[in-house]
C-alpha cells in the first residue's frame, strides 16, 4: 500500500500495490528496475487520470487533504506501455507462441513435458528436437526468466512445466486478470488496504474521512467496484 505520509498528503493511493509487489518478480537487479519502473508509470498514469478517478478526502482542523486512488485500468494502461519492452530472445518467444501455447491448450491439466514439447515443435517447424534439447535450449531459460514454472512428483518422472504465476514483462498482459480475479477471491488486498487507510487517517487525528466521485460522495462497495473498472461506472 502506498502509506500515507506524515501530514497525511500523498496524492497517489494503490490499493492493488500488496499483490502486485507479490507477483512481480524481484530476484535481479534488472527486475527490480522494472518493478520500480512499473510502479511510477502506474502512479503517472493514476495522477493524469486524477478528474476521473475516485479521491480519499480527509478533513481536520479546516485543513483538506486529497488523494487519488490507482484504478486497475490504471493499471492495465501502465502494463501496456511497459509491455512494449520484452527481454525475451526471438527465438523463445517463437517457440512460445508457436509451440508452447498452442500445445499447453490441447492438455486437460495445464502443464506440459518435455517430451511432449519435442513432438510439438517437430511437428511445427518439420525438423526433429529431443526433449533434453527442449530442456536446455527453451524450458530452463524460460523458467530462470519467469515466464515459465515447472513441478514434479513422485508419480511423475518427468518435470511438467506451465505458465508461471508471477508477472514479468513479457507477460504483464496477464496481471490486470490476476488482481481482479485475486479480488473476487478475496485476496487482492483492496481491503486490508483500505482498512490500513482508515485506521493511519484516525492516528493522524483526522476527523471527517470520505470517498469522492464524479463530485459526489461514494461509499465503500461503490468505491470498490470503480476500482476494479466495472463498466457502469465508467465516465
Amino acid at each position: 500500500m502506498n502509506q500515507l505520509c506524515e501530514d497525511g498528503n500523498n496524492p497517489v493511493i494503490n490499493v492493488f500495490n500488496d499483490k502486485i509487489s507479490q507477483l512481480f518478480p524481484k530476484n535481479t537487479a534488472e527486475s527490480m528496475r522494472h518493478y520500480a519502473r512499473f510502479n511510477s508509470l502506474v502512479n503517472l498514469e493514476t495522477l493524469l487520470n486524477a478528474d476521473n478517478n475516485p479521491s480519499l478526502i480527509l478533513e481536520k482542523d479546516g485543513k483538506r487533504v486529497k488523494s487519488i486512488f490507482t484504478t486497475i485500468n490504471d493499471i492495465d494502461n501502465a502494463c501496456k506501455i511497459l509491455g512494449n519492452i520484452s527481454t525475451l530472445p526471438p527465438d523463445k518467444i517463437k517457440f512460445m507462441g508457436k509451440v508452447f501455447t498452442p500445445l499447453l491448450s490441447e492438455k486437460l491439466d495445464g502443464t506440459l513435458t518435455t517430451t511432449w514439447l519435442a513432438e510439438k515443435y517437430a511437428a511445427v517447424f518439420g525438423k526433429p528436437i529431443t526433449p533434453k534439447q527442449i530442456l536446455e535450449n527453451y524450458c530452463n531459460y524460460l523458467e530462470d526468466s519467469g515466464i515459465l514454472e515447472s513441478e514434479q512428483t513422485y508419480t511423475r518422472t518427468e518435470k511438467h512445466y506451465k505458465i508461471a504465476s508471477i508477472i514479468t514483462l513479457d507477460n504483464l498482459d496477464n496481471l490486470k486478470s490476476n488482481l481482479i480475479e485475486s479480488s473476487n477471491a478475496n485476496d487482492s488486498g483492496v481491503d486490508s488496504c483500505l482498512e490500513q487507510l482508515q485506521n493511519h487517517s484516525i492516528q493522524l487525528g483526522f476527523t471527517d474521512r470520505f470517498y469522492e466521485y464524479d463530485n459526489r460522495i461514494i461509499i465503500v462497495d461503490e468505491l470498490k467496484s470503480i476500482l476494479l473498472g466495472e463498466s457502469n461506472h465508467q465516465k
